[in-house]
């Protein structure tokens, strides 16, 4: 059985299978993964474990932007917990099983923050934070679902959608932020 679904945002990019491939290399198998392009034709098919969606039209400001189309794709998830990759970042091999095992070690959170490498090679959060610090995290968190759905979470897109988020769930309840690198933006 699945333990977290990615959501993945996708404007076609080729680097679209190089994500795909991060996720099929992972060292745990519990994952499933739901490509929502944005308002172009599928590239990709679906299959058991990777289900595409188109959404329909303009669902925001043009373009919709990942916020909106992660919104889409969250209506679809069932697993437990839900995390985000974009089409042309990768993960890490061990993001599922340091996942699985920080849940193991912390059951009642609600979300999780992991550490990315940025193009230009720094890493987010820095090293040295150990508690949620505004404006320097990305992507790289995955939040439990039932915590998203009893407090109506929602990407609300802007350029800092992903902080803005965070911060909603910061307001509400403790994260963790996990000492692993599990994500890596633009393939680096």
């Amino acid at each position: 059985m699945s333990f977290v679904t990615f959501i993945i945002p996708s404007i076609g990019r080729a680097t679209l299978p190089k994500t795909l491939e991060s996720l099929h290399a992972q060292t745990d198998a519990a994952w499933e993964a739901i490509i929502v392009y944005d308002n172009i034709e599928p590239t990709v098919p679906s299959t058991k474990r990777i289900r595409t969606f188109r959404t329909p039209h303009r669902l925001g400001i043009p373009p919709n932007g990942a916020g909106a189309v992660r919104n889409h794709g969250i209506q679809h998830v069932t697993t437990p917990w839900v995390a985000f990759v974009d089409d042309d970042d990768v993960l890490d091999t061990t993001y599922v099983a340091a996942l699985r095992h920080n849940v193991s070690r912390h059951p009642r959170l609600p979300a999780m923050i992991f550490r990315m490498v940025t193009q230009d090679g720094r890493v987010l959060p820095p090293a040295e934070h150990n508690m949620f610090q505004p404006c320097a995290v990305g992507i790289s968190f995955c939040v439990r679902m039932d915590f998203w759905r009893a407090h109506q979470l929602t990407f609300h897109p802007s350029s800092m959608e992903d902080y803005t988020l965070l911060l909603r769930i910061h307001s509400l309840s403790d994260m963790l932020l996990a000492s692993q690198i599990t994500y890596f933006v633009r393939n680096h």
